[in-house]
């Protein structure tokens, strides 16, 4: 069953940061927020699975970071995700994912 879950996830979770990002509603956030923790856990389960960290860390650089009140969320579980998935990443993709940031540092929002 968890081979499976990698896939989904790496479709899931960018769309689920995504809305963070846009929900202004404070219940619907809390849910988003009950969600990540559910794949959260399951993540940690399973070293296996790898989770999409260049999706999440392109999130970082959107103009909507700027001015969204679920900023706060997505950056403490974005970091949080990034902290688990980045030590599964082979070292060239560790790399090229260090390479990303360092290439759209400007690009950094305002309070991100």
């Amino acid at each position: 069953e968890d081979d499976k879950l990698e896939p989904i996830l790496t479709k899931l979770l960018p769309l689920v940061f995504d809305e963070l990002l846009t929900q202004a509603e404070a219940a619907l956030r809390l849910k988003i927020v009950n969600v990540l923790n559910h794949v959260l856990t399951r993540a940690k389960g399973n070293v296996a699975v790898k989770l999409p960290s260049q999706a999440i860390i392109e999130r970082w650089f959107s103009p909507k970071l700027a001015t969204s009140a679920g900023a706060p969320f997505f950056r403490n579980l974005s970091i949080i995700f990034l902290d688990l998935s980045v030590p599964r990443l082979s070292p060239e993709e560790q790399i090229a994912l260090t390479l990303y940031c360092l290439e759209h540092f400007g690009e950094l929002q305002p309070g991100a």
